[in-house]
């Protein structure tokens, strides 16, 4: 994924080129494909930190399964870091 400083880059659903994140918003609110250029409609699921289209993986689940497992562990380690040994021995 190309990225500059200063530029916003979107999740975009192209017609040519499909799911990818490298939408450009434009100032019609539209949002604009940058590798082709056509406009484009913004991608719902798509998670631009992972650059992972997750459209139909989990229908009842609307989030990254990559960024939740990421949390899961974040959240476990910081249980392990300040949990009390002697309330929780195991």
């Amino acid at each position: 994924m190309a990225r500059q400083k200063g530029q916003l880059y979107v999740g975009v659903e192209c017609s040519e080129c499909g799911v990818h994140g490298e939408g450009i918003p434009a100032d019609n609110g539209k949002t604009r494909c940058g590798k082709c250029g056509q406009f484009g409609s913004e991608a719902t699921e798509y998670c631009a930190h992972h650059d992972l289209d997750y459209t139909g993986l989990y229908p009842e689940d609307n989030h990254c399964p990559m960024c939740r497992e990421e949390r899961r562990q974040r959240e476990q380690r910081v249980h392990e870091m300040t949990r009390d040994p002697q309330i929780e021995p195991w």
